[in-house]
């Protein structure tokens, strides 16, 4: 796991300053974690797969490094990496 850094971004990428109005800003909990598939489930010879998973609300610090989990939900794609369009 993780931990989860703040930043509040200055400008909104064209240079024009952003200002926080705290009475009209929601905040909410997140946390990215790293998972990976179980060692002994990994194709032999093969390094175990993993992926970056932003947790939200109640599911912030459910789970420590070392822990084996059960994470169901929908798969959806960033985008990025190298060469990639990402999925829409």
């Amino acid at each position: 796991m993780t931990g989860s850094t703040t930043v509040i971004p200055q400008d909104d990428g064209a240079g024009h300053p952003l200002l926080m109005e705290y009475g009209l800003s929601t905040f909410r909990d997140n946390q990215t974690v790293s998972i990976q598939e179980m060692p002994e489930r990994a194709p032999a010879g093969q390094l175990p797969r993993g992926v970056e998973v932003v947790l939200a609300d109640d599911l912030v610090d459910c789970c420590k490094p070392g822990d084996r989990i059960q994470l169901v939900g929908v798969y959806k794609s960033s985008g990025g990496g190298q060469g990639s369009r990402g999925f829409q």
